[in-house]
């Protein structure tokens, strides 16, 4: 790319390099980017494009200008994989679709990804395909570990928390456990819709916005140390992430407002105040 730089335009007046998931690239590579990037031919301009700015080298990320994108609706997501369904013929609900572009959480090119990957199946798009298909954990069985761990009864959430893991991966149990609580909160705002209503009112009713915002928090610090748990079978890793919750929400000293700041800076991509 650094050679193919100096030589001119035979048809257009720049030459445009598009460099995508520019987070990936080797120490190598970034560095050998870095005196064109610094005084590039005028006719040269280079688009980088990543999921992860923060993992992109400081050196390359101050030679560019930044320009951040917003994660796209649920509801035109569901809409493009709607005309894409009438387009090649994909008999799908339009409640499977919308999951779908949830679980995509804002990306466009991941839902499209999935929604190639189920057709493939040759059924029809069910919640209930979707279900058997991706390993789905019911939100009805996520409540129930989730009231276990409000009247603090450990030994039964581990219990119930290694049922709904069987067979699915640890990192994937606790996402869809604090994606709960955030949905939860969201529902008590006024900001959050679900089929599943009454169970979604039942538990918003029980708990307070700060009840909410301690547990999301409490498990976001376990799945800070979740790496430690892979030393240990399926089995350990969740009972330690369950004990390591209860611990937590027990022992902990945040104070309400850090709570606030914290789960707020996530949900908004902001740094949290100090």
């Amino acid at each position: 790319i650094t050679e193919s730089t100096h030589y001119r335009c035979t048809q257009a007046n720049y030459r445009v390099y598009i460099i995508d998931e520019c987070h990936s690239l080797s120490p190598q590579a970034a560095n050998a980017l870095l005196k064109t990037l610094e005084e590039p031919p005028s006719n040269v301009v280079f688009i980088f494009c990543t999921t992860e700015p923060e993992n992109v080298i400081k050196t390359i990320k101050s030679r560019c200008l930044v320009c951040g994108f917003k994660n796209i609706s649920i509801k035109e997501i569901a809409e493009r994989l709607k005309y894409i369904c009438e387009q090649e013929n994909i008999t799908a609900d339009e409640d499977a679709l919308e999951f779908i572009a949830r679980y995509a959480k804002g990306g466009l090119r991941d839902a499209i990804c999935f929604l190639d990957q189920l057709s493939r199946h040759k059924q029809p798009l069910t919640m209930d395909f979707l279900k058997d298909a991706l390993s789905l954990i019911n939100t009805i069985d996520i409540f129930e570990f989730l009231k276990l761990i409000i009247n603090k009864k450990e030994s039964d959430a581990i219990s119930k928390a290694l049922e709904l893991s069987f067979e699915k991966p640890l990192l994937d149990f606790m996402s869809i456990f604090i994606e709960t609580l955030e949905n939860i909160y969201l529902y008590k705002l006024g900001l959050f819709e679900s089929q599943e209503k009454a169970l979604y009112q039942q538990l918003a009713s029980q708990l307070s916005r700060t009840a909410i915002l301690h547990m999301v928090y409490a498990s976001q610090s376990v799945v800070e140390k979740a790496k430690y748990f892979f030393l240990f079978s399926q089995q350990a890793s969740i009972a330690f992430f369950v004990s390591q919750l209860f611990e937590f929400l027990d022992n902990s000293q945040a104070t309400q407002s850090n709570v606030k700041s914290n789960l707020l800076s996530e949900l908004l991509h902001l740094p949290p105040r100090e």
